[in-house]
């Protein structure tokens, strides 16, 4: 009995790990989400993509399981077996990480195709987060008495939100390097080619191999039992229906939003942008050079709100050609509020609102 109890800590000790994996990715992913807006030139939508194609992962993951036991009429993860199920969720995590250091190899800043497959790549890894928490929690539970399954299912929890904690300290330090340096302008420090991608290849290279040790440690442990039962499936039709009715409403909302990226408003507003972009560039390089400004190579950040306007001032001063320029560009994205209160039209407002509209829909 005294081995059985000693197998049976050991392989929740082996258990607990992908619950760490669970908390440290998905807590690191803020962390990404903010590198990823400001390398890839994204809008606030855009960059919740990542968090979007993580967690849709769990979702169509654990709907494709659902479907597929099902339409065969089995319980597709009893006739794997829990552990060997977590296996699979590993190794297809490991995929996906070696898929997000090809992803992002040769990417240039602002390079919007690249960012498509970082999202198919974070797709891949929520897709094997899917499979191991479809298999993880019941196999916890079979991992000793009945009366301390709790128990079990609190340490990994335990263990879990230790991994969302340190999650984004680890990762800010690998793509940041120390904590010191973890509060730079990040837009700055991408164009000075301080932070490149290379960052984001060894942070999944160390994930990856994790993964694939994670996987062998599962694979070859003794004390683990495979999780099978002797159990009968019993379908859920009108569980299945109403999946696939949500599935299909919710694809519906969403996709004159991913449509709207790709139309004519869009490409304009981001013409409008690079050109806005490089005036300001030169404007400031030529400021930078000509000022007698007393703070003209502060960071715009450091400045109060009264410095921040004197520099506006004076640069639209000195410079007022290129001043009344990023002006023109500003009203023809943004639009701008009159003194008598009304609004000029511009091209992002109304493309925003359809989106928000569409997003109620999907939330409704």
């Amino acid at each position: 009995m005294e081995n059985k109890a000693t197998n049976y800590n050991s392989a929740l000790a082996t258990l607990v790990t992908v619950f760490f994996f669970w908390g440290f990715i998905a807590a690191g992913n803020s962390v990404f989400l903010g590198f990823c807006k400001e390398y890839f030139d994204l809008d606030q939508f855009q960059s919740q993509l990542i968090e979007f194609a993580f967690y849709g992962a769990y979702f169509i993951g654990a709907l494709w399981l659902f479907l597929f036991s099902s339409l065969k009429k089995r319980d597709i993860m009893n006739s794997w077996g829990f552990k060997k199920a977590i296996v699979y969720g590993l190794v297809l995590s490991a995929a996906g990480a070696l898929s997000m250091i090809l992803a992002v190899n040769g990417a240039e800043p602002g390079d919007s195709s690249a960012f498509g497959f970082v999202l198919g790549a974070l797709f891949i890894v929520g897709l094997g987060f899917a499979l191991q928490q479809t298999a993880a929690n019941p196999l916890a539970l079979s991992l000793g008495e009945p009366e301390t399954s709790s128990h079990r299912l609190n340490l990994a929890g335990g263990v879990n939100s230790l991994g969302t904690t340190i999650g984004p300290i680890i990762v800010t330090l690998i793509l940041f390097g120390t904590a010191a340096n973890a509060d730079v302008d990040i837009k700055q420090a991408i164009a000075d080619k301080i932070l490149t991608l290379s960052e984001v290849q060894y942070l999944y290279m160390a994930v990856g191999g994790l993964f694939l040790a994670a996987a062998a440690l599962f694979f070859f442990s003794k004390s683990l039992p495979s999780g099978k039962a002797d159990s009968s499936f019993i379908g859920a039709k009108k569980a299945l229906i109403s999946l696939g009715i949500l599935t299909v409403l919710i694809g519906i909302c969403f996709t004159p939003i991913f449509s709207s990226y790709a139309g004519k408003d869009q490409k304009q507003i981001e013409n409008l942008e690079r050109e806005k972009a490089t005036i300001e560039k030169s404007l400031n390089a030529a400021y930078n050079e000509n000022s007698e400004a007393s703070y003209p190579y502060v960071k715009l950040k450091d400045l109060t709100i009264d410095q921040r306007n004197s520099l506006s001032d004076e640069k639209a001063e000195l410079y007022p050609i290129e001043y009344d320029e990023i002006e023109r560009i500003n009203q023809a994205i943004d639009g701008t509020i009159q003194a008598d209160g009304s609004v000029l039209g511009g091209l992002k407002p109304p493309l925003e609102n359809t989106r928000l509209i569409w997003l109620s829909l999907a939330l409704v």
